[in-house]
């Protein structure tokens, strides 16, 4: 043990004095500082927009003066974790607008990006530590063979001091540079975060980046143990480091590519193209045939105050609706026609959604099977568990931000639903504020009192449901995972150390 603690502390300080050292905590501080600037500003930006369209939304709801006007938007509050991983955040949207006449889908409240900044906010923390996996294996990767070359590996074996010693210190040295490079990376965007005003952080900020910091160091340190493992068996520094960068190309681009392209063709998906040309044809067969029922069965008589909508089927507007959305007051006739043109509207659009959603689903199977198919032959590749880890870690991960919140937009849709029927918002409250008792067969029956009584004021509506979205994925598995290839790793250049020639 007293000899281990002297390597340990002899290539501690012989790697703090290195050159490359050095430059590894410089280039950490600088592309650290440069990317955090880059990504908090990105965020600061969402942020508002987000804050904007709360608001908005908030100041329409106030106004509803009937149900047919009613739609709440839903929001994924922007997350300061994005700042380190961020995921699908930019990929998938974080809002979606319910109504009764409304399907619906996820869209973006972000502002669109820069294209010629697109590099830039794109990268991430944890894009700089995938970064610094090409530093590790430039300094790790000659650490024995060098001393191989060198001819010091055969002099150190002269004492007491055993391999499994020599590989630990070494392997333990480099923990302690990488820990260092880490708290730098990791350490810089947390106190600008922390100490910004217009970024508000929850009591699980911290720990939540004190979880990716080890996540980082566990992902790095299948590098140094895949550096040392080759530098055992090779007999000079630059044939383990062209060794090394090759095997790193492999299994951070190359192998990652050809399974991607293996699951597209094995588990093959309907084209997006066609999914989106056969929800296009059924829309326009609703249309079609509500249109043609509105203007072959719509009653004649005195014009009445009212809005149309347009039947549109792009997220983020009214799909759907046609026909009037206000009515004042009206024959008896009229607000009948219009009563049962609401239930054949939301029977039509009912199985509207039914159909594009099994589509859908169909088409989003397909491709979670070719997701399954790489996460299972990727098993043991560090950056897709490391990905993934720090998605899961971010709430970025694309089955928190698309399945999980589509799950709970519908879900919440229901209540919705549940929440207007309980107010009679699908009977003759969709489009007006007229009773039933109060309607009469001639429109010039109506007296004063009968038009301050139907009068379109605001619905308060401040009892209802309120959208919840809390997603949770558990990463310990996947920090699990990485622990277990970085075992892997050390027991196999352990043993392969120890078979090795000293010179």
């Amino acid at each position: 043990m007293s000899n281990f603690k002297i390597l340990l502390n002899h290539e501690i300080h012989r790697q703090f004095k290195s050159f490359k050292v050095l430059t590894m905590f410089l280039l950490a501080f600088v592309v650290s500082l440069s990317v955090s600037y880059v990504r908090i500003n990105d965020y600061k930006e969402k942020h508002a927009t987000y804050q904007e369209e709360v608001k908005r939304a908030e100041e329409k709801l106030k106004n509803i003066q009937v149900y047919s006007e009613l739609e709440v938007s839903v929001f994924v509050p922007p997350n300061p974790l994005t700042i380190f991983a961020i995921g699908f955040d930019d990929k998938v949207g974080n809002k979606a607008v319910v109504s009764a006449t409304h399907y619906p889908g996820i869209e973006s409240t972000s502002q669109k990006a820069n294209p010629f900044l697109n590099l830039f906010v794109s990268m991430d923390v944890t894009g700089v530590v995938k970064l610094f996996s090409v530093f590790i294996i430039l300094m790790a990767a000659g650490a024995i063979s060098g001393e191989r070359e060198d001819k010091t590996l055969k002099m150190i074996f002269v004492t007491s001091v055993n391999r499994v010693e020599l590989f630990l210190a070494k392997y333990l040295s480099f923990i302690v540079i990488v820990l260092c490079s880490l708290v730098v990376i990791f350490v810089i965007p947390t106190l600008l975060i922390i100490t910004n005003t217009q970024i508000a952080t929850n009591s699980g900020f911290i720990q939540g980046v004190f979880v990716l910091l080890l996540t980082s160091l566990m992902y790095l340190s299948v590098f140094i143990l895949l550096s040392l493992l080759i530098s055992s068996i090779t007999s000079t520094a630059t044939h383990a480091i062209s060794t090394a960068l090759f095997i790193w190309l492999g299994v951070v681009y190359i192998y990652p590519q050809i399974t991607t392209s293996l699951a597209k063709s094995i588990h093959k998906s309907p084209s997006k193209v066609e999914l989106d040309s056969e929800i296009k044809r059924i829309d326009s067969d609703l249309l079609r045939t509500n249109t043609v029922h509105m203007f072959n069965n719509s009653p004649k008589g005195p014009k009445n105050i009212y809005y149309g909508y347009e039947f549109d089927t792009s997220t983020g507007g009214r799909e759907g609706w046609v026909g009037y959305n206000k009515i004042g007051l009206t024959q008896k006739y009229h607000f009948e026609f219009y009563k049962d043109f609401i239930d054949m509207q939301i029977s039509g659009l009912s199985e509207r959604h039914q159909t594009v959603g099994f589509l859908e689903d169909r088409y989003n199977n397909s491709l979670l099977k070719q997701a399954s198919f790489f996460n299972t032959v990727n098993i043991l590749i560090p950056d897709v568990i490391y990905a993934r880890a720090t998605e899961k870690l971010a709430n970025t991960g694309r089955l928190q931000r698309e399945q999980q919140f589509k799950s709970a937009i519908h879900r919440y849709r229901d209540l919705f639903m549940e929440y207007l029927s309980s107010k009679d918002g699908l009977g003759y409250s969709f489009f007006t504020h007229a009773t039933e008792s109060m309607m009469k067969d001639d429109f010039y029956s109506y007296s004063k009192e009968d038009y301050e009584r139907a009068k379109l004021i605001a619905y308060n509506i401040k009892d209802i449901p309120k959208f919840t979205f809390d997603s949770r994925l558990d990463s310990y598995t996947d920090i699990i995972l990485l622990i277990v290839v970085n075992m892997i790793l050390m027991i196999l250049g352990l043993v392969l150390f120890y078979k090795s020639k000293v010179i």
